[in-house]
């Protein structure tokens, strides 16, 4: 029969600064093919003007979002911050390490709007968006299930659709950065041939 192995949380985390680019790489190139299995047709025009959106668009952000919520929320290693940080240690040179321009960009993701749901409260679009999530998909979270129920729909699919294509945006940019300082013979021996690995 099967046997059930109980994972430390050692296991879970990669085993080296080099082998965590490697595993973010792989994983962000896993969320493109996703991206081409779950295809959103939306333009800020249909979101804001035009009908409603259809339930596989709907579906479609959702799936997306899930998928994306690793590098960008919660406490996984894979998330950005802690990648930017494996990076920086994976760059020999004192002065290519500078990456505060793309911290920055990681704390700004799904900040541009947020929603003013009841006068004189706003909730941030990731807020939002976690309801949804932890509300009904990845948890049973009653509270937040209560506040979701009570939101206008258009209100989710607003937050989903700027919150899944701004973090998609960062998601990517951090995968090229790597793979630009890769090619770009920047990295240390050692990040290379693991990021090399991946190549053949």
């Amino acid at each position: 029969g099967m046997t059930m192995t109980t994972r430390s949380r050692e296991d879970r985390k990669p085993p080296s600064d080099a082998e965590h680019l490697r595993l973010y790489c792989d994983l962000v190139d896993e969320y493109d093919q996703l991206g081409t299995a779950f295809p959103v047709d939306l333009t800020s025009w249909d979101l804001f003007v035009a009908s409603p959106v259809t339930e596989a668009d709907r579906w479609h952000l959702i799936v997306r979002a899930m998928t994306l919520r690793k590098f960008v929320l919660g406490r996984d290693h894979i998330r950005c911050d802690r990648v930017l940080d494996a990076l920086e240690k994976c760059l020999p040179a004192p002065g290519d390490r500078d990456l505060s321009g793309a911290r920055e960009a990681f704390s700004a993701i799904g900040t541009v709007f947020s929603l003013i749901e009841v006068p004189g409260q706003e909730s941030t679009l990731e807020h939002v968006l976690e309801d949804h999530l932890y509300g009904s998909l990845l948890h049973g979270d009653c509270g937040r299930h209560e506040r979701m129920v009570a939101r206008a729909r258009s209100s989710t699919d607003f937050a989903a659709w700027v919150w899944v294509l701004d973090a998609e945006r960062f998601v990517r940019h951090v995968r090229r950065m790597i793979r630009l300082a890769d090619e770009e013979g920047l990295l240390t021996e050692e990040a290379h041939a693991v990021l090399a690995k991946r190549a053949s």
